[in-house]
């Protein structure tokens, strides 16, 4: 996989440029809660040569410093898909442990997830 991270909206594309993927940063409210931030994730399945071209769009970002595009990052990653779905086993469960009414309960729930937290 690869994360490309361009703070904009991008779209990439082959050598002959026909579009392959979408990016995007911009983020919904259910997109903080996700294993990875907007839509930055491209399904690279390349060899040990990289060569991604992305067609990115910029629209005059109202924030210091005025006006400046720029790259921020690129990964190649892989994912662990056992990870994952920990994290969202592990979101489900704090979110759980927040909806209990009962004080010593929600505490004790709260407990558990910070010790399964700290024991990765």
């Amino acid at each position: 996989m690869a994360i490309i991270d361009i703070d904009a909206e991008g779209l990439v594309v082959d050598n002959d440029n026909n579009p392959l993927h979408a990016l995007s940063s911009r983020l919904s409210w259910v997109d903080y809660l996700q294993s990875i931030r907007g839509k930055t994730l491209f399904p690279y399945t390349g060899g040990k040569d990289v060569d991604i071209w992305v067609d990115a769009g910029f629209n005059g970002k109202i924030a210091p410093p005025f006006f400046n595009a720029k790259f921020k990052k690129a990964y190649l990653a892989e994912i662990r898909e056992d990870v994952k779905a920990f994290y969202y086993d592990y979101l489900t469960a704090c979110f759980y442990a927040l909806s209990l009414e009962d004080k010593s309960k929600r505490k004790e729930a709260l407990k558990v997830l910070s010790q399964t937290y700290h024991s990765l």
